[in-house]
């Protein structure tokens, strides 16, 4: 009777509540949901936003003032894999966004601030695997790992600045140009962002490690002083400037100085910075980005002098 009654009770329970099983999978990508839903497309974007890490003191330690120089002296092997950028699962989701934004009902104005973040988080994505290697695979269609060829050559390295700057100019044009700090929108890309970013992306493209044959009289360097020099005067315009007292810089937050912030709110994303960079008497770990006494000495006196100088 007992066995019986638990089968009853069962066959009763999956007879009246079988929609129970028919669960939704909320990993699965939905465009239709995603691109229709404000919050939806803010969270898409959200998990696009890891892309802007915190400063990493420990990437110190690749210069040599610093205690634990990791690059050994074998570093560079046949695949290179520890100094390889090859962000391209990021860079298939934001070719997603672009092309499904238009097609949801959002807001034209919440639709333009989507495919501005979208276009400004393409260059600056493709923008470090450019500084990495030169010239690679510039994709801006989403791919299809079953139907389309993942073979695709690489563009040269000219070809990708062209394509940086002309999503950079895309982000700028459907961007709001500043978000205030008292804004709930601050530590999103906005246009002062995008245009500051697009001032450094022509500084390299300037640059001696793109132009060895002609480093300092190519004509980049004339694009790079006009981006630089409008980015310099709209942001000024707009209240940015140098902080009054320096050692005020990482106290005070959302400065003058501040072009846009990575947002750091436990416990959702922490920095371990603090730590790595405190003395060993005072650090809540193992510091790591000491300097070296070598280094030390190097640094001048007050009076300019160097520290073991007589005078």
């Amino acid at each position: 009777m007992k066995k019986l009654l638990i089968y009853t009770l069962l066959v009763l329970s999956f007879t009246q509540c079988k929609k129970v099983l028919d669960i939704e999978n909320i990993n699965n990508y939905s465009p239709d949901q995603v691109w229709n839903d404000p919050n939806l497309a803010n969270a898409y974007l959200a998990n696009l936003y890891s892309v802007f890490g915190n400063w990493n003191p420990a990437a110190d330690g690749q210069s040599d003032q610093l205690t634990g120089v990791p690059f050994y002296p074998d570093a560079v092997t046949i695949t290179n894999g520890a100094l390889s950028n090859w962000d391209y699962s990021r860079i298939r989701l934001i070719n997603q966004a672009i092309k499904d934004v238009p097609n949801g009902s959002l807001a034209e104005a919440d639709k333009n601030k989507v495919l501005g973040q979208a276009y400004f988080l393409r260059a600056y994505t493709y923008f470090y695997m450019v500084t990495t290697h030169g010239g690679v695979p510039y994709i801006k269609e989403p791919q299809d790992r079953y139907a389309d060829s993942l073979d695709v050559p690489r563009n040269s390295t000219k070809e990708c600045f062209d394509f940086l700057i002309e999503d950079l100019d895309q982000a700028i044009a459907l961007l709001p140009q500043h978000f205030l700090p008292s804004s709930t929108d601050w530590g999103r890309i906005d246009g002062n962002f995008a245009l500051a970013f697009k001032a450094k992306v022509l500084l390299y493209k300037a640059s001696p490690q793109f132009n060895p044959a002609n480093p300092w009289d190519n004509a980049y360097w004339a694009d790079a002083y006009t981006a630089n020099k409008m980015a310099y005067d709209d942001l000024k315009a707009q209240g940015y400037a140098l902080v009054d007292d320096y050692s005020n810089i990482a106290l005070a937050e959302r400065n003058t100085e501040v072009v846009f912030s990575v947002i750091n709110k436990f416990p959702n994303k922490v920095a371990s910075w603090d730590f790595g960079v405190r003395p060993g008497s005072l650090s809540r770990g193992n510091p790591w980005a000491n300097p070296t006494w070598n280094f030390i000495r190097e640094i001048p006196m007050k009076d300019g002098k160097l520290y073991n100088d007589p005078t």
